[in-house]
């Protein structure tokens, strides 16, 4: 059997950019029979067909993985700018320079997809985030808008090529808001949380006439690999963050993290009481299920929001910051310059594979991030220990006292968010409020001189300042017509005329507070992070086990094919790069966690020592009953549900 040129003309495309050959045929010196080769052969050989009907376009395998890389490296890179490159490249050396765009997409695409479909069925990889396993700890759930369609872009007639895969199908989006309309119906609603001007999630909005999709709902684990998505037909609404709730409940996840969480939960428990009997599952989403305000989030709302429902101070929060999102949006948001001109089908594509290549170059840093996260809650759990006791030292205070100064904030919180602001406030609520809001001033202008380092930032920071002076000026009016007057030395200090008598200060006990649970989230950090450590290196164990289980079936089948015999071969190859990495965790963790230097460094040494150290400290926090934490804001939810 020989090769030999065929009759018909072919393009092949390379990094070098166009070639023009002759197609391949096959040739038996003995009988003198040909025949030409198939698209299954050039595939193999390392070139792809743009068209399955006509082989006359190929495309060389390296060249598609090269544009894999750069357009994930660089999100938003034109594919056509590309191709012209190759373009110029072949009219530098004097060759035909005209690439077929609609073919190379074509191979591009079907080429991500075969890539996919070869890491899932035969690697095992795509899966949950290694860290959290089957059960992550935190989900924070939020929307791009800068990922739209525009309702003139042509669609074409064609099925995505993932599907539902890491993105809800848009029927399943369309039918639950449909569900959840039925019994709430449209309607605008109070959904800016104080003085809030994070302009997030709502109870209903508007479509836009030029947008046939508005953007892109995301949820993400507290690790920032990316968990699911689905896409906005009408801007953000609570209907949709709604989805995203059901399924990190589906998943065992204890907290939900939201931008204005504190006006989506009384939503969410709404929603509980009148779809109780009908579908049972949306009540336990609020029963098993713990809000989180995120830490930076929360500077835009009131204070009492940040006492209710600040994640930091909710038992087993640990370190989270729920920010996660906004790390995957700075990576997605670049996509949208490609993908608001596509048809609906290529844009699920292209948004699915670019969450399955952020989420692969997610799980190459982990390993590091999790001893930078150890460190950090050490060293942060000494700091705000140490802060603690100087707070206490200097008020005269015992940690004994922390629980009803917390209990006796959460009352207060509770109190102020029960009602509008308005002349009806007694002056007690009014002294509360503007205490709170005046501390909150002082907490953003230490923010604005110490942390925002750009013009953007410290302007948006600004902003919220600025209404936050307009409604403590609105505060002062109501007690001047209450016969108490607030200067502005008072607001500025926090010092109020009410305070000669009483040292229980609104703000004093905020810090105080906020430090003593800083202390214990960063314990619990450490503590969670020693676990994620183990799940890690069990997570990767367990998938070499899962591969050397594939093998043994590829090798029990007779005849063994040479489909079979290739997968064995590439499982192999998976085992040793994942032992590699086995081994150097187990390494860096063992040095991390300061285990004795004499234990036996394996991966099941290693983690038998994470679960023992683990039953112990599960034993200490059962036997510590923390009764304070129950009291979180849940009443003052129903109630706010409940109107």
């Amino acid at each position: 059997m020989k090769l030999r040129c065929g009759p018909t003309k072919v393009a092949v495309v390379t990094k070098e950019g166009r070639f023009d050959l002759k197609n391949t045929e096959f040739w038996c010196s003995e009988c003198k029979q040909s025949r030409l080769a198939t698209n299954e052969e050039y595939m193999c050989s390392g070139y792809w067909p743009g068209s399955l009907s006509n082989c006359s376009y190929f495309f060389e395998e390296n060249l598609l993985r090269m544009w894999h890389r750069l357009r994930h490296k660089t999100p938003g890179t034109s594919e056509r700018k590309f191709i012209e490159t190759l373009e110029e490249i072949s009219l530098d050396c004097n060759r035909v320079n005209i690439i077929n765009r609609t073919l190379f997409n074509r191979a591009r695409r079907e080429f991500e997809y075969f890539t996919y479909l070869k890491e899932k069925e035969i690697l095992r990889r795509h899966g949950n985030c290694k860290i959290c396993g089957n059960h992550p700890h935190g989900m924070h759930a939020d929307a791009n808008r800068k990922l739209y369609r525009y309702a003139s872009a042509k669609d074409r007639q064609g099925e995505s090529l993932y599907g539902d895969v890491k993105m809800a199908s848009d029927q399943l989006q369309l039918e639950h808001i449909s569900k959840i309309e039925e019994k709430i119906p449209k309607g605008k609603g109070d959904d800016a949380c104080g003085s809030s001007t994070w302009k997030a999630a709502r109870g209903d909005s508007s479509s836009k006439r030029n947008l046939d999709i508005t953007g892109l709902e995301m949820m993400s684990c507290s690790h920032g690999t990316v968990i699911f998505s689905a896409n906005l037909f009408k801007g953000e609404t609570f209907k949709h963050t709604h989805l995203q709730h059901l399924k990190s409940h589906q998943m065992g996840t204890k907290f939900l993290c939201n931008d204005v969480v504190c006006k989506y939960w009384p939503f969410a428990t709404k929603e509980s009481n009148l779809f109780g009997e009908s579908n049972p599952e949306y009540k336990k989403l609020t029963e098993d299920m713990v809000p989180f305000l995120s830490r930076f989030h929360g500077l835009g709302h009131s204070w009492a929001c940040r006492v209710l429902y600040n994640g930091h101070w909710q038992k087993d929060g640990a370190d989270m910051l729920e920010e996660e999102q906004e790390q995957v949006f700075s990576y997605m948001a670049r996509l949208g310059t490609t993908t608001k001109h596509q048809s609906r089908a290529s844009r699920r594509d292209d948004i699915t594979s670019a969450i399955l290549a952020y989420n692969v170059d997610k799980e190459k840093r982990m390993m590091a991030a999790l001893c930078l996260r150890l460190n950090r809650a050490r060293r942060k759990s000494n700091f705000y220990g140490k802060k603690l006791q100087d707070l206490l030292d200097h008020r005269g205070l015992k940690e004994e006292l922390l629980p009803q100064i917390l209990i006796r904030l959460k009352n207060q919180a509770k109190l102020v968010k029960s009602k509008n602001l308005n002349s009806d406030w007694d002056v007690e609520l009014l002294q509360k409020e503007i205490e709170g809001e005046c501390h909150m001033i002082k907490v953003l202008h230490t923010r604005n001189a110490t942390f925002f380092d750009t013009c953007k930032t410290r302007t948006s920071n600004r902003k919220i300042m600025s209404k936050k002076k307009k409604r403590v000026d609105t505060i002062v009016k109501l007690l001047q017509q209450k016969g108490i007057i607030v200067s502005k030395e008072n607001t500025d200090t926090g010092f109020f005329p009410w305070h000669q008598n009483n040292k229980n200060f609104l703000g004093k006990d905020y810090e105080l507070i906020d430090t003593w649970m800083l202390g214990l989230r960063y314990q619990e950090a450490i503590t969670k992070t020693q676990r994620e450590m183990g799940e890690f290196t069990r997570s990767l164990t367990s998938l070499c086990k899962d591969l050397h289980r594939d093998i043994k079936n590829y090798e029990r089948l007779r005849p063994t094919t040479l489909l079979d015999y290739s997968r064995s071969v590439m499982a192999n190859t998976e085992i040793v790069r994942l032992s590699g990495i086995i081994s150097d965790a187990v390494h860096v963790f063992t040095e991390a966690l300061q285990f004795r230097e004499d234990i036996e460094i394996n991966p099941q040494a290693f983690i038998d020592r994470i679960e023992k150290e683990d039953n112990l400290l599960d034993s200490l926090q059962e036997a510590s009953g923390d009764d304070y934490y129950t009291d979180s804001g849940e009443e003052s939810s129903e109630e706010e549900g409940e109107n």
